[in-house]
């Protein structure tokens, strides 16, 4: 039986699983899983992402595999909408803005294993700089400059 925390509806967008879910849900689902110490992964994908998976059949099952398939554009919101699901756009800023927030009294610790391109964003995006507190590893020091970042 789900719990509250995994009571998002999932829909499919030609093969590719998507979950109807909110930005505070998807939160408190990480949160729950934290608490439960259960190891998952999530995918953010918008209509991009359900095309590329069209074609690839392995990334397409990653996705499918994932405990949680968030919908990170607009396009798949109002498809979902219009399927009668309650849904918001979840995107990946504001989860980790949402959950660095809450962090520090739910006693998370972040660990940014993305590469130094995509840490370096998030650094000088102000993510390391809006949440003080949280408890981040992995991100570069002011003086590390990441190889051949676009």
């Amino acid at each position: 039986m789900a719990t509250p925390a995994e009571s998002a509806e999932r829909f499919e967008v030609a093969g590719v699983k998507v979950d109807a879910i909110s930005l505070r849900e998807t939160v408190d689902r990480i949160d729950h899983w934290i608490r439960d110490g259960r190891r998952e992964y999530v995918v953010l994908t918008g209509a991009h992402g359900v095309v590329e998976m069209q074609t690839d059949p392995e990334l397409r099952a990653i996705n499918n595999r994932a405990a949680l398939t968030t919908p990170d554009g607009m396009p798949l919101v109002w498809l979902g909408r219009a399927r009668g699901h309650a849904i918001e756009r979840v995107y990946g800023p504001d989860i980790m803005n949402l959950e660095f927030s809450l962090s520090v009294q739910r006693g998370h610790k972040h660990r940014i294993g993305a590469g130094q391109c995509l840490r370096r964003r998030a650094q000088h995006g102000g993510v390391q700089r809006r949440h003080v507190a949280a408890d981040q590893q992995g991100m570069p020091t002011a003086g590390q400059a990441p190889r051949q970042c676009p």
